[in-house]
């Protein structure tokens, strides 16, 4: 679903009723907004049975989390978003201990594909990032995300332009890899929303 070309956002914790309270973590030394694909079937797995599951997460690592609809799945894939907000230690702390260790195992017991990819060493990871953010991280003739691919030992790649016709602000960036390359990079990420922002 889509509104005025924005997703729509559950405004309360999923199966609590109790708001989450985002200004906890107020913007500014070194906060900043994170987005990635979680796939549908271990959504569930992340929020928990009456929402136990995530608000634990955001107790003991600092973040907030807010997942789209059950409904309300990226355009073009099956999968819903997960909006972050955190320092960007604590943000790469939760896609470490958390999304890699049990949400990626948790998918690849209901896909086959990946299960053999895995015994490649090859996880993935899709992050959303701002058009403009996009055109920084890939820099002149590619020279950024070369080094950035270089230094984290990572493959990345980015998502082509929307048809004229779809509007969206942003772009998916596919991170792939084995376990530390992907954490990396994606830190490098986080690092360049947060001078970005600044």
């Amino acid at each position: 679903k889509m509104f005025n070309g924005k997703r729509k956002f559950d405004e309360t914790r999923e199966d609590t009723g109790r708001k989450l309270n985002w200004t906890d973590i107020p913007l500014g030394d070194g906060v900043v907004f994170g987005k990635i694909l979680i796939p549908s079937p271990v959504a569930g797995f992340v929020i928990g049975k009456g929402g136990e599951t995530i608000e634990k997460l955001q107790n003991e690592l600092g973040i907030r989390i807010r997942l789209s609809k059950s409904t309300d799945v990226y355009p073009g894939t099956n999968d819903r978003v997960c909006i972050m907000k955190g320092t960007v230690e604590r943000l790469t702390e939760f896609i470490r201990t958390y999304y890699m260790d049990k949400v990626v195992f948790l998918e690849s017991r209901e896909n086959k594909q990946l299960r053999m990819d895995q015994q490649f060493h090859r996880y993935e990871l899709k992050m959303i990032v701002p058009v403009e953010t996009v055109g920084r991280l890939i820099g002149n003739a590619g020279a950024t995300v070369k080094e950035l691919i270089k230094t984290t030992k990572a493959f990345i790649q980015v998502s082509q332009r929307p048809p004229p016709n779809i509007h969206l602000p942003e772009r998916v960036m596919k991170i792939a890899g084995d376990y530390e390359p992907i954490v990396a990079a994606v830190k490098e990420v986080f690092t360049k929303f947060k001078d970005d922002a600044n």
